[in-house]
């Protein structure tokens, strides 16, 4: 296939030749005779789809037909649907609310940011993530779950941070009632000591005794 276009060498715009081969397209300039080729991105498999029922409660791999249990975690079948109504009566209610109100305006971000709002509030960012997760699998070409989970892991990990920060360091108080606890009795030592040279000292400044003898 020959069409007009500018040579990177010789710069000027004269017919070139396009040949795909081996994986590659190589343009040849009829004018100068320079070629250049470039690889050609391999064509991506679509991603699977995993419908969220098909997915285990627990780790989101996908389901075995007719297995007993999850290959991944080791979750019973049988156990699964009981599992997911736990997991979702464990969470508050504003959170599930929120979620709720995320997947039925998913591509508003405003939902998503009044859901991370309510996870925060709530510390519930493992229920949050798991949902996401499944969002994920279910929504393969789609951003917006990976992003929030992105977002999931900052901001859990700033919580984290800032609870050890405000955490008081009790590891130092046995020390201080160690060190008050020697305090008070190298003062009672030294009072003892001073007591006790005080003692003698007036034991030597008494006259001897006198004996009368008849």
């Amino acid at each position: 296939m020959d069409m007009r276009v500018e040579c990177g060498s010789c710069k000027r715009l004269a017919e070139s030749r396009f040949q795909i081969e081996s994986g590659a397209v190589t343009v040849t300039c009829t004018s100068c005779g320079c070629s250049t080729s470039a690889a050609l991105e391999p064509r991506r498999q679509p991603a699977t789809t995993i419908p969220i029922d098909k997915m285990c409660p627990k780790c989101g791999t996908k389901r075995e037909t007719n297995a007993e249990a999850c290959k991944s975690c080791g979750l019973l079948t049988a156990r699964m649907q009981a599992y997911a109504e736990e997991r979702d009566a464990a969470c508050p209610d504003d959170v599930r609310a929120t979620w709720e109100a995320c997947v039925a305006a998913w591509n508003e971000p405003a939902r998503h940011d009044a859901l991370l709002v309510a996870v925060a509030r709530q510390g519930s960012y493992a229920w949050a993530a798991g949902r996401y997760r499944d969002a994920a699998m279910s929504r393969p070409h789609d951003p917006i779950a990976p992003r929030q989970l992105e977002r999931l892991r900052k901001s859990g990990e700033a919580t984290l941070f800032a609870t050890a920060s405000a955490r008081p360091e009790t590891s130092k108080t046995p020390y201080i009632a160690v060190i008050g606890i020697l305090a008070i009795l190298l003062v009672s030592i030294i009072g003892g000591v001073l007591y006790a040279a005080a003692k003698t000292k007036d034991a030597s400044a008494s006259p001897p005794p006198h004996f009368e003898v008849r």
